[in-house]
């Protein structure tokens, strides 16, 4: 779990994301985009990182969070996300868009299609 800023930058992850990518604290992704933390191989081709690449049109998180953010309310979509070396993961991303005084943040959680991330 995440949580996100208006530009879809982490601004806090729970500390089982920091486990499963083996990292000190969560420090070490605050300001990157989902899609980048977990090594997307369209975030990376990408100039302006993830969320950019024409295939980004296709994500199932990046829709997740734009529609949430747009319609204001909870979305949840599947996302296939393909690793830079290949390997994939079928993922259900959950955006639920917050407002905390004259900003809103999205709340997005990650589980893999068996539920168990």
């Amino acid at each position: 779990m995440v949580i996100l800023n208006a530009q879809r930058q982490i601004i806090f992850s729970n500390a089982r994301l920091v486990e499963m990518l083996k990292l000190s604290g969560c420090q070490e992704i605050l300001g990157q985009r989902p899609g980048e933390v977990l090594d997307c191989v369209h975030a990376r081709e990408a100039q302006n990182g993830c969320g950019t690449d024409e295939h980004c049109c296709e994500c199932g998180a990046i829709e997740a969070i734009m529609t949430a953010s747009l319609l204001d309310h909870e979305e949840a979509l599947p996302c296939r996300l393909i690793r830079v070396g290949g390997d994939t993961m079928d993922l259900l991303v959950r955006a639920t868009p917050i407002r905390v005084g004259r900003d809103t943040f999205t709340i997005l959680a990650i589980t893999d299609s068996l539920g168990d991330t």
